[in-house]
């Protein structure tokens, strides 16, 4: 894995019109185990996100708060 060593899980979750599941759900999901499956790949890669989009309507800090809260130790980069 000489490449590629910045990872990130989802693009804009927050946002309806990419990811349709809930907030618990992405994280369980998508982030953890992904940047799990990245870890195992690769341990000296960059888990990236949430990648979240900063607009009002998609809750940007709520979203912030419990994937920071339930998957940070997962993240290295924000």
């Amino acid at each position: 894995m000489d490449r590629i060593k910045y990872w990130g899980m989802w693009n804009e979750p927050n946002l309806d019109g990419f990811w349709k599941g809930t907030r618990s759900q992405y994280i369980n999901d998508i982030l953890i185990v992904g940047a799990q499956a990245a870890k195992a790949a690769d341990p000296g890669c960059y888990v990236c996100g949430p990648e979240l989009a900063h607009l009002e309507s998609g809750d940007w800090d709520g979203w912030l708060a419990d994937c920071l809260d339930s998957g940070g130790s997962y993240i290295d980069v924000i």
